[in-house]
């Protein structure tokens, strides 16, 4: 990492506070040695660098960037003027950060699916619910609606989940969570779809049912494409719980989700 690079993202970081002097005494770093820090003719200890990446809010790394790459870092992330350093920010940054390529390979996901899914293995109804993923800012955020029959299970009419999708090793991970605090929570992977438009996505969803019981489950699940543009009135009519033979549900997606293994699979894995 060349020296003057250094010195360019410092001066980068410096022009989000009052002044220099400011920063300094905040700091509490030697206005002259500073100086020679943002000239680049000398370069800080590693417990100097870790200083000044609390102070800015950013991680020990990002400051030895290239300049190009450092300034769309900051213009994204704006400096933190001496807060404290949250680890779990850091942590979901991590967890969600696009790849390199950004997020252009992954926006065709984009747009309302129908969720598919059996919770119950006595039953054995099927049950579809309204998923919409979309891009806000650097990273791509979903959105469900579960709606049920009257007090069917003690569970509301309708029930809202929030949560956020990313890519890890080539797959589709969405993590959500129901809107009330302390409520159930999910986590489904998906294949990627090489269609243009997506038809369907089958996977796997495990997490907490929303019931009183609030069983562990897991359960093969599938999205099916319906579009960025649809009328969510009238798509939500069709949602709720049907019965596997129903003519609502195809026999692709019946296959997909039906929750049995066999004799050759000791585990739970999505079907094509």
């Amino acid at each position: 990492m060349a020296l003057d690079d250094f010195a360019i993202n410092l001066r980068l970081l410096c022009s989000y506070g009052r002044s220099v002097s400011d920063i300094c005494r905040r700091i509490g770093i030697n206005r002259q040695q500073f100086n020679r820090y943002l000239a680049g003719t000398t370069k800080p200890s590693l417990h100097t660098v870790r200083r000044l990446c609390d102070f800015f809010g950013i991680e020990d790394h990002e400051l030895f960037l290239n300049h190009d790459e450092f300034s769309e870092i900051i213009r994204l992330k704006s400096p933190r003027i001496d807060q404290p350093r949250n680890p779990l920010h850091g942590f979901v940054e991590r967890l969600c950060k696009p790849p390199d390529t950004g997020l252009k390979d992954w926006k065709k996901y984009l747009g309302y699916y129908y969720f598919y899914f059996i919770p119950e293995r006595t039953s054995g109804m099927v049950y579809r619910s309204l998923t919409n993923l979309y891009q806000e800012g650097d990273f791509i955020l979903s959105r469900q609606i579960e709606r049920y029959p009257d007090s069917e299970f003690n569970l509301p009419r309708v029930i809202r989940h929030e949560g956020i999708v990313y890519p890890a090793a080539g797959r589709l991970v969405i993590s959500e969570r129901q809107e009330e605090p302390g409520s159930s929570a999910w986590h489904s992977v998906y294949y990627k779809s090489d269609l243009n438009p997506i038809t369907f996505l089958s996977g796997l969803t495990l997490g907490v049912n929303p019931d009183n019981a609030h069983e562990i489950v897991c359960f093969r699940s599938v999205l099916e494409y319906l579009g960025k543009d649809i009328n969510v009135r009238d798509v939500m009519r069709n949602c709720g719980n049907f019965d596997p033979e129903s003519a609502e549900i195809s026999d692709y997606v019946r296959y997909c989700i039906k929750n049995d293994l066999s004799d050759n699979s000791p585990a739970m894995m999505p079907r094509f």
